[in-house]
């Protein structure tokens, strides 16, 4: 793992929301979360906060009358730190990352950071500050998730917009990465490229037979060696460089929407990674990546879902307007990123897979299956990561 600093780790920003400096009781939860990182995400009643009215007055968006709290909870996690100074570190990172997008004037998925205290009546909240013992990152509650679009039988034009957006946002929570010495942009991408597929291959779809995937990973290393030794292709990496970006804004997991009362709809994407890893013990660098891969993350379901297609083409178009990308290299550089991205969803996929006990290419919650998934890395890189060619 490469360890890399970025030129704005921290982002300078402070939303005008303020918790009372007595603190607001806001009780039991009503529900509990505990994600794969092991934090714990709470959904608790308003309490008199006013964050609703907060996020309408300032962006003219309606959210219920709900807030989410993500915390350092202590609950033990194999891989991730989940209490202590580096747990509430990643979550004032997360926060920060997140309130990127108030600096270029969009709304972030959340409204700052707060003190987390447990007491006999539930949790309060209180202003937080450098000596906060737990801090947590306070939010909206989102009801409308990001997969959920289509069933609100919006136009496509409507929904392609929303996409559009999303790209935007997912472009202005992003700066700068400095490079290690020892290491250059290239041997960077290809060893994410490499650990993720290998993570992706860890199972196989029938384990009595050699699993499509395995064929196709052999071919995607073999294409890969081959790009990361054409020049125009260097080039065009080197030229984008390596980003500091959220790090996972897979839509359908971390994408929600708003909407205002003149129907403008805003997409919402959540839970920026920054984690603590104990065995390592370091940061992660899942969020250190060229740029084409976070959108790649964000971009691949939608590729893989034939269904999708019209937004896919909508998110391609407006990454290609607004960084200016007209030439192959830059395409195959994005192409590869959506196959980063389709690698990652395999991994998720997998998991939950495994977690509900069902056959490793059934679908979930309307997904594609995992050979699915496979079949759209084996096209792109047959084409020598071209779409269609």
């Amino acid at each position: 793992m490469v360890v890399i600093e970025t030129d704005n780790t921290r982002a300078e920003v402070s939303l005008e929301f303020k918790v009372a400096d007595g603190g607001v009781l806001l009780g039991e939860p009503e529900k509990i979360i505990y994600g794969s990182t092991g934090m714990t995400v709470g959904v608790f009643q308003d309490g008199g906060l006013g964050v609703s009215q907060f996020v309408f007055s300032r962006w003219g968006f309606l959210v219920g009358d709900k807030v989410v709290i993500k915390w350092p909870d202590g609950e033990d996690s194999k891989f991730f730190a989940t209490s202590g100074e580096k747990a509430n570190e990643s979550i004032r990172e997360e926060t920060a990352i997140d309130l990127r997008q108030e600096e270029a004037g969009m709304m972030p998925s959340s409204v700052g950071l707060v003190e987390v205290r447990k007491t006999k009546e539930g949790i309060m909240i209180f202003p937080a500050n450098e000596d906060s013992a737990v801090v947590g990152m306070l939010m909206p509650y989102y009801s409308s998730r990001f997969g959920e679009m289509q069933e609100k039988k919006w136009s496509e034009e409507l929904q392609e917009n929303v996409i559009r957006r999303a790209i935007e946002k997912i472009l202005a929570m992003q700066v700068e990465a400095q490079l290690p010495e020892d290491k250059s942009v290239v041997e960077i991408t290809q060893g994410l490229v490499r650990v993720t597929l290998e993570r992706a291959l860890d199972w196989y779809i029938k384990e009595e037979d050699e699993s499509y995937g395995d064929k196709t990973g052999r071919l995607l290393i073999e294409k890969l060696d081959e790009l990361l030794d054409d020049e125009d292709f260097i080039e065009a990496l080197e030229s984008s460089g390596l980003k500091d970006c959220h790090g996972d804004p897979r839509l359908w997991d971390n994408g929600y929407f708003v909407v205002n009362g003149e129907m403008k709809i805003e997409p919402v994407i959540a839970d920026p990674v920054r984690l603590w890893l104990k065995e390592e013990e370091q940061w992660s660098d899942y969020h250190i990546t060229p740029e084409a891969f976070n959108i790649g993350l964000a971009l691949a379901r939608l590729y893989t879902d034939p269904e999708q297609g019209y937004l896919f083409e909508a998110g391609v178009e407006e990454y290609k307007v607004l960084k200016g990308i007209e030439s192959e290299a830059e395409e195959r550089l994005l192409n590869l990123g959506i196959v980063y991205g389709i690698l990652v969803e395999i991994l998720v996929q997998k998991n939950r897979v495994l977690e509900a006990g069902k056959e490793l290419d059934d679908q979930m919650d309307g997904s594609p299956s995992i050979n699915e998934y496979w079949e759209k890395i084996n096209e792109l890189v047959e084409n020598n990561f071209m779409e269609g060619k």
